[in-house]
């Protein structure tokens, strides 16, 4: 009828008629993380004479991040195997930085395929559980990782993040899934994915359309994807409210003691729980949610809104690095000590942060950046024996200046509307 097509086809209506087939997906696009794993070389024999294991012990224990870091800053050489039921990833290092990965059965459906370099360790951060010892004895000469290894850790914990966030959602391999609103156009479903993350379009659009209350892992086989590229697009569709689980198993909740309100420790304490630990500012998915948050608040009462992103790296003759762990926690100490009580600093794709300024006009916080900008020219951050090494840029956003809704805010922030530079 009438109302129908002014509101136009469903997404499902208007793809079915192009009869796509049930295939390999071609990515058309190769971000630094997102990309698909070209077809790996033929495996090449390594040494595994004399083992000599120097490193060993369980992630129930220790964290991954921690270990690594601990490899790296000990500049030690040969391999660390990580193993978890039946899957195995093999990271090689050579004075500490990390050259070649190898990793059994990390794609998706739990199918035993091998993946190289980058992904192999992406897909290593987010797991949880599992042994590892180092061998020094065991090398390779083949070169799969280019990335240093500094900027891999701070994209594994953002896919780590996604990969909890499906869990507490009651989203795993076999769970059945469904669409939250199959009546959505092609239009409105496009609109909804740009207020999330930036991933390929035609690939959420595919992952979507397969969402017919069958399993997760049904809809892996037809979309043979690495995990480091799925976990993220499932994480935008569900927290986009597209896409759910069948059935979410209810939460068991076990009575706690009631703190004093008035104990100053406490509140403390639980501030600390929201942030990580190893940089001190609240991850993506959290950030996104006060973002969401504050948004309504502004059009509830018309209160002003507004973000900053700063993006720091680091000159070295080979181009630009990410900040380390170590560096980023001084960032948010900095920050700290400058941003109101109501603002809030988190991470903001894989290697930016973002500080989140509630009741705060643009020129105000071009202003508040502009201090913080000139406080960060004064770090002695790790790694970084000039000052002149350290490169950040800013820019702001802010509601109702550059429109009225999340969607606007994050375009204004993309786009590079208002640069923030010091005088």
């Amino acid at each position: 009828d009438g109302a129908a097509r002014k509101r136009g086809t469903t997404l499902s209506e208007s793809t079915a008629r192009q009869n796509t087939p049930a295939v390999a997906v071609d990515l058309p696009w190769s971000p630094p993380v997102f990309g698909v794993q070209p077809a790996p070389p033929p495996p090449e024999p390594v040494s595994t004479a004399n083992p000599g294991v120097k490193l060993a012990g369980n992630l129930n224990e220790v964290e991954l991040p921690n270990i690594l870091q601990s490899v790296m800053l000990c500049k030690m050489t040969g391999s660390l195997q990580i193993t978890n039921q039946l899957r195995e990833v093999n990271l090689f290092f050579e004075d500490g930085l990390l050259v070649h990965a190898i990793a059994e059965g990390a794609l998706s459906g739990g199918q035993e395929e091998e993946v190289l370099g980058e992904h192999a360790v992406l897909d290593l951060m987010t797991w949880e559980s599992g042994v590892f010892n180092f061998d020094k004895q065991r090398r390779s000469n083949r070169k799969t990782v280019q990335r240093r290894l500094e900027s891999l850790l701070m994209e594994g914990s953002m896919l780590r993040d996604y990969s909890q966030f499906l869990q507490a959602n009651g989203i795993e391999l076999d769970s059945r899934l469904k669409k939250v609103n199959p009546s959505l156009s092609e239009q409105e479903f496009e609109d909804i994915v740009r207020q999330g993350i930036p991933l390929d379009m035609a690939l959420q659009k595919r992952v979507y359309l397969l969402t017919r209350e069958n399993t997760l892992r049904d809809i892996l086989a037809n979309v043979k994807i690495p995990r480091t590229v799925w976990v993220s697009v499932l994480f935008n569709l569900v927290n986009q409210g597209l896409i759910a689980s069948l059935s979410i198993p209810a939460a068991v909740k076990t009575p706690q003691k009631v703190p004093n309100l008035l104990e100053e420790n406490v509140i403390k304490a639980a501030a600390r729980e929201l942030t990580r630990s190893e940089t001190g500012m609240l991850s993506y998915p959290l950030f996104l949610h006060f973002l969401k948050l504050e948004t309504l608040r502004h059009k509830l009462t018309g209160q002003p809104l507004s973000v900053v992103v700063f993006e720091c790296r680091i000159q070295r003759e080979t181009g630009l690095e990410p900040l380390s762990n170590a560096a980023l926690q001084m960032i948010s100490e900095r920050t700290d000590e400058i941003k109101d009580v109501l603002d809030l600093l988190g991470q903001f794709e894989p290697l930016d942060f973002i500080l989140l300024m509630p009741l705060k006009t643009l020129a105000q916080a071009e202003a508040t950046a502009r201090e913080i900008l000139m406080a960060f020219a004064d770090l002695d951050l790790p790694a970084c024996e000039r000052h002149e090494d350290l490169k950040i840029k800013a820019r702001a956003a802010s509601l109702p200046a550059d429109g009225d809704s999340l969607e606007s805010l994050l375009s204004a922030i993309a786009a590079g509307k208002h640069e923030v530079s010091l005088p």
